[in-house]
């Protein structure tokens, strides 16, 4: 017998994760907007959650975003700087001024992407980027580490 409602076909998915966690539920969107339509955004987990209601509001957040289009608006400087806030601003953990200063200056390095709707990156557009980045070995790992930081980091 089900615990809980089943979630309509494409608004998205609840997980309990295995183990003895703080926080077991996981709630992840749907992996297509609109049925044919390409992948909106990449499939990784919205956030963690205490209860299987909690997953569901984060869910329904989501959903309300997209359609007023707040999401698939962004541009990759509008989540750029949700990141850095998020990251140096509103982070309890303290972090260098170095790395700060990295991924500023990995952000200034990728400028064919900064008016790219964010959700329309791809990968092809992120390797070009770096590809005519001239600067050496460390600057490229960092544009690569900002990447990586950035692209599960959706606006809520």
């Amino acid at each position: 017998m089900r615990k809980h409602a089943k979630l309509p076909n494409g608004f998205g998915c609840i997980k309990k994760l295995s183990g003895n966690r703080k926080r077991p539920y996981a709630a992840y969107p749907t992996s297509q907007i609109g049925g044919a339509a390409p992948y909106l955004c990449p499939i990784r987990a919205i956030g963690y959650y205490e209860d299987w209601y909690s997953a569901y509001n984060a869910i329904v957040e989501f959903n309300n975003s997209l359609q007023s289009g707040s999401i698939s608006a962004a541009t990759f400087t509008d989540i750029y700087h949700a990141f850095f806030n998020a990251k140096f601003v509103e982070s309890k953990k303290q972090l260098s001024d170095r790395s700060r200063m990295d991924y500023a200056s990995a952000y200034k390095n990728v400028p064919s992407l900064h008016e790219m709707s964010f959700c329309a990156i791809r990968k092809h557009h992120m390797q070009k980027a770096l590809d005519e980045c001239t600067l050496g070995y460390s600057s490229l790992s960092n544009i690569k580490k900002l990447y990586s930081q950035m692209y599960p980091n959706l606006p809520k």
